[in-house]
């Protein structure tokens, strides 16, 4: 049975080492891309760094809606005319947050990655429900959680801070709520979600093994 077990978790752990090597060395380039124009926000490398978002024209063009047509009887389509705005931030004080915020981002995901080669590992020993092991993916999910959660907290604070300097036509900007909805994680948190819920079909397992051991 060790043996299986062994093979079965051999492919997963290859894969995570090549995702953790992989998570790594993005998180690196990032930091280093924020922390360098944090030194020098004018270096061209800026290029590489850019914030694109949509934004509504505060005018009535009519005839934007004209230009588009839908074949299907049933459907209904609307056209807004929109702002495509790409952003570069000059901030020094903004790109170090960003570095801050895309250290504590990568963070959470590399905990993901840890957590599952420490369960990988106890099954490959032909252990897997071990209590430490209902710990770790515990830890593991609530760093998913966190991960999601702090998508939408990070670009609200970008787009706070856009509203704050930025103007369109006169005011200041702000994205349609359809376009703030699209980009909630939902995914990743019911994903988290799931984990957490395999934390306890493990802590279950765990039990269940402790009591047949003292059974025998």
């Amino acid at each position: 049975m060790r043996r299986s077990a062994s093979s079965l978790s051999h492919r997963p752990r290859v894969f995570l080492d090549v995702v953790l090597v992989v998570a790594v060395g993005l998180a690196a380039l990032d930091l280093l891309l924020l922390l360098g124009l944090s030194i020098n926000p004018t270096h061209p490398i800026r290029r590489l760094l850019t914030i694109t978002t949509l934004y509504p024209l505060p005018i009535d063009l009519a005839s934007v809606g004209a230009t588009v047509t839908c074949r299907d009887p049933l459907a209904s389509v609307e056209a807004d005319p929109m702002a495509y705005v790409t952003f570069r931030p000059g901030s020094r004080l903004f790109l170090i947050g960003a570095a801050l915020s895309i250290t504590a981002w990568w963070g959470l995901w590399l905990t993901v990655v840890f957590q599952l080669r420490w369960i990988f590992d106890a099954v490959c020993r032909g252990e897997p429900f071990l209590p430490s092991s209902v710990r770790r993916i515990r830890i593991a999910g609530w760093a998913v959680v966190g991960a999601a959660l702090f998508e939408p907290l990070w670009e609200l604070a970008v787009m706070v801070y856009m509203r704050s300097i930025l103007t369109i036509a006169g005011a200041a900007p702000f994205p349609p709520l359809a376009l703030i909805a699209n980009e909630l994680p939902l995914g990743t948190l019911f994903a988290g979600v799931i984990v957490l819920a395999l934390a306890q079909i493990f802590r279950v397992g765990a039990r269940l093994q402790e009591e047949q051991a003292l059974t025998i």
